[in-house]
């Protein structure tokens, strides 16, 4: 097929308006930059493929992640309905390091989604950022695993009574313990991992600092976690 100058005209205009993260109008390094609008700007395919790959990547060991399993899913509001979307870039070359996406809920503001570039600097940016959220009143989340670890060990509060949590969970389901699940001899919480888990939760709060756990059943399997946040 004939390429009319016309045609070719619109292509190099496409091509032109698409940008990436590096190229959006709010860009700065080792800034805080809201990119929910960039992500839904049809045009920004390259973007939403910088910040798949993060997703992608940290979310693997999961089998990825729930509601963003392709790039174009970053411009459909019934997968990324984050409302708050963030991401930074914090070493030497032009892409993204680290991404949040957050939403509001119960009245206050939920961290949902977050992703690295596997790099140890952001590891600890990442982890700073979100100790610095959960702490400030403002912001809770849902943790287990590694995450729940990381963050009992920056001493970050939990919500260690049954009502707020199910304040906070408006609609959900759950099972609550306080004590992990493991110390009561659930039989789906005797791995080694969970054993690790609530191990730390005694280690991080010999008092009942970290008594908050609850399971949830998600995708068919039971989750132990904890809400984490100063709320």
């Amino acid at each position: 097929m004939l390429l009319t100058e016309q045609k070719l005209r619109r292509i190099v205009r496409r091509v032109l308006q698409e940008k990436k993260f590096s190229q959006l109008a709010q860009y700065a390094k080792s800034t805080e930059m809201d990119i929910y609008s960039d992500l839904m700007d049809p045009d920004n395919e390259e973007l939403r493929d910088e910040v798949f790959d993060l997703i992608d990547q940290s979310y693997a060991y999961l089998g990825g992640n729930a509601d963003i399993k392709a790039p174009e899913h970053l411009m459909d509001p019934e997968r990324n309905d984050y409302v708050y979307f963030k991401g930074w870039d914090i070493d030497a070359d032009p892409e993204p390091d680290v991404v949040r996406g957050m939403k509001p809920k119960a009245g206050k503001t939920k961290l949902t989604l977050s992703a690295i570039d596997g790099s140890e600097a952001a590891a600890q940016f990442g982890i700073a950022d979100t100790a610095r959220r959960l702490s400030d009143g403002s912001h809770y989340a849902e943790m287990s695993g590694r995450a729940a670890t990381v963050q009992m060990k920056q001493m970050v509060p939990v919500v260690t009574d049954k009502a707020t949590v199910a304040s906070l969970l408006p609609g959900k389901e759950f099972e609550w313990f306080g004590e992990h699940p493991f110390f009561s001899g659930d039989e789906r919480f005797q791995d080694r991992g969970s054993e690790i888990e609530a191990n730390k939760s005694k280690q991080y709060g010999p008092n009942g600092e970290y008594d908050g756990w609850y399971v949830r059943v998600l995708g068919g399997d039971p989750h132990a976690k904890m809400v984490f946040g100063a709320v």
